[in-house]
């Protein structure tokens, strides 16, 4: 989905989430008492102006057994949610109601695996937290300190193939490599072509 691209991104930023809030809240009235807050990649996208692939959904209170229910019923009619007319367009986007963690804003974040996922927005009172922007608009993978979110390595490989880069120390700390990275001695950074360079990876898939 493209988004428009607006010099005050705090504000297009809310401005954004709260249009889907509201039709989520369209959709799924029931869960307005639950603090309903958006978390991760789709803040950090909207603060680059990227396309946003899906949407966090995090939750204050555990929904109920009845309102998981609806909330699964809803779901599996589509594996997608019409989320309206956002930016005038139409779109089709994915929602993920994330179960596995509830708490404050403030607790959440402590266990997003990178710093530049490490944002939240709450419609409730609007209250916007973006951890770092240097980091989002430099695409630069820092891991978060004593996270406990799993597959950061996978995940770091994926964001790398997408031109972010990652320090030689997160490096290390992820992959504890067995092999001698690459790096590039002015920015300290290595990139996906230096992984693939590396004389070791090559004579293995040779």
């Amino acid at each position: 989905m493209e988004i428009a691209f607006d010099t005050n991104r705090p504000e297009m930023i809310r401005k954004h989430l709260n249009h889907v809030y509201y039709q989520i809240l369209a959709v799924l009235p029931d869960l307005m008492d639950l603090g309903l807050f958006f978390g991760g990649g789709c803040i950090r996208d909207l603060w680059n102006g990227d396309p946003i692939k899906d949407y966090d959904v995090y939750f204050r209170e555990l929904p109920t057994a009845a309102q998981l229910d609806k909330i699964m019923m809803t779901l599996r009619e589509s594996r997608t949610t019409i989320l309206g007319n956002i930016e005038g367009k139409l779109n089709v986007v994915k929602l993920n109601f994330i179960l596995s963690h509830h708490g404050l804003p403030s607790d959440t974040r402590k266990d997003f695996d990178f710093i530049m996922n490490q944002n939240t927005y709450s419609p409730q009172g609007e209250n916007l937290w973006i951890e770092s922007t240097d980091h989002i608009e430099n695409k630069v993978l820092v891991g978060v300190k004593d996270s406990r979110s799993a597959g950061k390595l996978l995940r770091a490989y994926k964001f790398i193939a997408r031109g972010w880069t990652i320090a030689r120390e997160e490096w290390m700390a992820l992959a504890a490599s067995e092999y001698e990275l690459m790096i590039h001695p002015a920015t300290n950074h290595i990139s996906l072509t230096d992984i693939f360079k590396n004389p070791m990876l090559e004579a293995a898939s040779s």
